[in-house]
């Protein structure tokens, strides 16, 4: 699979999980297709803090058309704070988007869990994304 990250939105996240994905493959001794496309966080942050979700959608879809032109299979929101406008996102995009927030709430649910620390920019802290 020819994964597609948009980055550059939380810099940290998009190496974080570049590196990850490189000893991952390694480990499994499997070639690593990945491209990463460079989101303007400033834009983001602004939409983010403005509610405007379909805004920021409509330029993630352009991000993940790129990576569509670029042979990607699937694409990644890289920082949480993107997430978000995820579900407008899915309803245009034209990859498939791969989450961590699925696999997160399933595991709080199974471990019954109902309290979790989150550490987050101001703008995603203020958005309630996490509540």
């Amino acid at each position: 699979m020819h994964l597609g990250l948009i980055g550059g939105i939380g810099s940290a996240a998009t190496e974080v999980y570049y590196r990850a994905l490189v000893r991952a493959y390694a480990a499994a001794d499997r070639r690593l297709a990945l491209t990463i496309v460079n989101a303007d966080a400033r834009e983001m942050i602004s939409n983010l803090e403005a509610g405007r979700a379909v805004e920021q959608a409509a330029i993630f879809a352009g991000y993940v058309d790129q990576l569509r032109a670029g042979g990607c299979d699937a694409a990644v929101v890289t920082s949480m704070g993107g997430h978000f406008c995820i579900g407008e996102l899915e309803a245009i995009s034209a990859l498939p988007l791969l989450s961590a927030v699925p696999a997160l709430n399933e595991y709080f649910s199974d471990h019954e869990t109902t309290r979790v620390g989150v550490l987050g920019t101001h703008g995603v802290m203020v958005s309630k994304l996490m509540a």
